[in-house]
């Protein structure tokens, strides 16, 4: 088994080996993968943090040692805000995105001021941030990312997208929902599209068109300014 690191800001996962195929996840610095298949321009990987597969361009990655990767997964935390480094294998400053697995930074030698932990992310860092398909940053980020980010600076890993994260935590009714429980949304329980975060006040932030905050009922999201439920309400989620 072959492994790599992500040393770019951000670099897009792809559904197939061709860079204009739809984006379907991004990796961030500092992030580790398992090497699964190789062509000649690009890889098929498996994300360390989530399991997602996809395909990457070669060029972005920097292959790691079996050992190595151990080692940079044995304790794994993440930027609390955007921070900039100087990379020593370009010797150029580069800015790493909100979320970035700056544990990493030690095994890239890469000295930097933070802490060796991560501090809670507020949700309302990502506000008026936009919409996109396969996001993880607040320059562009998707229902299920922008969850996933907020959720693992807490120390909870879930998968990628809503149909999965669905399926962790303990159920809860409307009546008992608390800030931080996650609300599902989909046509049906089984069909699941959408995702976001209680703030309390009966509102919620997700990301729809941007992440945005919206009022929340028993039936689903109300959009703040037009008053029309956008998300019908299926399930609700408690994961601490």
């Amino acid at each position: 088994m072959n492994y790599g690191i992500i040393t770019e800001s951000v670099v897009a996962v792809r559904k197939i080996d061709n860079s204009k195929s739809e984006m379907v996840n991004q990796l961030l610095f500092g992030e580790t993968f398992k090497i699964l298949e190789n062509k000649e321009k690009w890889s098929y990987i498996s994300s360390s943090l989530d399991s997602y597969c996809g395909w990457i361009e070669k060029i972005n990655i920097k292959e790691i040692s079996d050992k190595d990767f151990k080692l940079i997964n044995r304790k794994t935390y993440f930027s609390d805000q955007e921070m900039e480094i100087i990379n020593p294998i370009n010797n150029s400053r580069q800015l790493l995105p909100i979320g970035s697995q700056i544990s990493s930074l030690f095994f890239l030698k890469i000295s930097t001021s933070f802490e060796n932990n991560t501090s809670k992310l507020n949700p309302m860092i990502f506000i008026n941030s936009p919409y996109l398909w396969g996001g993880k940053t607040v320059y562009g980020i998707d229902c299920s990312g922008f969850v996933q980010i907020v959720f693992r600076s807490f120390g909870i890993f879930l998968p990628r997208d809503a149909k999965d994260q669905i399926n962790h935590g303990k159920t809860v009714e409307y009546e008992s929902i608390k800030i931080n429980d996650l609300c599902f949304f989909g046509k049906n329980p089984k069909k699941i599209t959408h995702v976001g975060i209680y703030v309390g006040n009966n509102e919620i932030i997700h990301a729809f068109e941007k992440v945005r905050v919206d009022k929340l009922n028993n039936k689903g999201i109300i959009n703040a300014i037009t008053l029309r439920k956008t998300h019908t309400l299926q399930a609700i989620k408690r994961n601490f």
